[in-house]
């Protein structure tokens, strides 16, 4: 008979103090809330950015990030916690670039596994034990695609029927027919034409006018004083 048989006590369930709620180990995990938080119960004077990781049936995980020491950010312990603040961003997701202009909103919804792994602190730390989330990846949703759409049916309209009114052309006989006789004349005349030797004009010269001898003058008798 145990010693806790009595009280109905499994210790196989039962955490021993000092120890974490969580056991090492990977989890699937959804954030459901990120915040700022000024003041603890241990760190009243320090500013921390929360994250709250929902493990399924595990429970609820928190990461604490100290963002400042008396509302400074540049104290020791600050700097080097935003360090790891920002690693943890850019593993859920986020630009470095972008990081300036995050709301705590945005990290409400990012599904994803993360594995919690229990280390011993340094130096004058040495003899802690610190539980510290690790390998964070962010679960990537994949698009189903779009199913192609089926190709459409071209329709080819029928041609329409064109009533043809069929226009009878009266063609006039403006001549008369000619008859074999009437042809066979008009082609020998044709060669008769051509064969026929060529008329040669006759030009009737004008009779050439001479011009009259000027009539001779009788020489005027002289006087002969003998006569």
């Amino acid at each position: 008979m145990g010693l806790f048989d009595d009280f109905d006590i499994d210790m196989d369930e039962v955490k021993a103090a000092g120890g974490f709620e969580f056991e090492d180990g990977h989890y699937d995990f959804e954030i459901s809330e990120a915040l700022i938080q000024n003041g603890t119960k241990n760190d009243p004077d320090d500013t921390k950015f929360i994250i709250k990781y929902d493990m399924d049936e595990a429970g609820t995980y928190w990461e604490w990030f100290t963002i400042a020491v008396d509302g400074d950010p540049t104290a020791k312990k600050a700097e080097q916690s935003l360090g790891f603040l920002k690693s943890r961003l850019v593993d859920l997701g986020f630009s470095p670039s972008a990081l300036n202009d995050l709301d705590p909103e945005d990290l409400e919804g990012i599904v994803g596994s993360l594995q919690l792994l229990t280390t011993s602190g340094k130096g004058k730390n040495a003899a802690n034990k610190y539980q510290n989330v690790r390998n964070v990846k962010v679960a990537v949703e994949e698009e189903e695609p779009e199913p192609e759409p089926a190709p459409k049916r071209t329709r080819v309209a029928k041609p329409k029927a064109v009533e043809v009114e069929e226009v009878e052309e009266e063609v006039e006989d403006d001549e008369p027919e000619e008859t074999d006789a009437e042809v066979k004349q008009r082609v020998a005349a044709k060669q008769a034409a051509r064969t026929a030797p060529a008329k040669t004009a006759t030009v009737k010269k004008a009779p050439v006018k001479r011009a009259a001898k000027p009539a001779e003058e009788e020489p005027e008798d002289e006087e002969n004083p003998f006569a």
